[in-house]
């Protein structure tokens, strides 16, 4: 098993060494098992509700979901959204810089 040692050099600067063991522990079956449960549950989850939404969307076609999209209703939330987006994504990157 690898060890994970750290230590400080050169000031504040902190170094990883690992032995030269390979970290991976797991045999190579199990690996490729998990990463397929992974896909499965993504392509479960986001994928297949996203076709679903945008095929219930599309379904009495393009026209009648673009003349739902150019309402001045719809264009005014848009609008919204976009400037709340321009004012809140800058102060966030601040503070969790400033937080970091």
């Amino acid at each position: 098993m690898a060890e994970l040692s750290l230590s400080r050099e050169s000031g504040s600067s902190v170094r990883a060494r690992t032995n030269d063991e390979t970290t991976l522990t797991e045999p190579k079956w199990i690996r490729i098992l998990l990463t397929l449960i992974t896909v499965a549950f993504i392509s479960l989850f986001l994928i297949l509700p996203l076709i679903y939404i945008f095929s219930a969307a599309l379904a009495d076609g393009i026209g009648i979901y673009w003349s739902s999209i150019t309402n001045p209703d719809a264009l005014s939330s848009i609008y919204l959204t976009l400037t709340v987006l321009l004012i809140v994504v800058p102060i966030n990157t601040v503070s969790g810089i400033m937080l970091a």
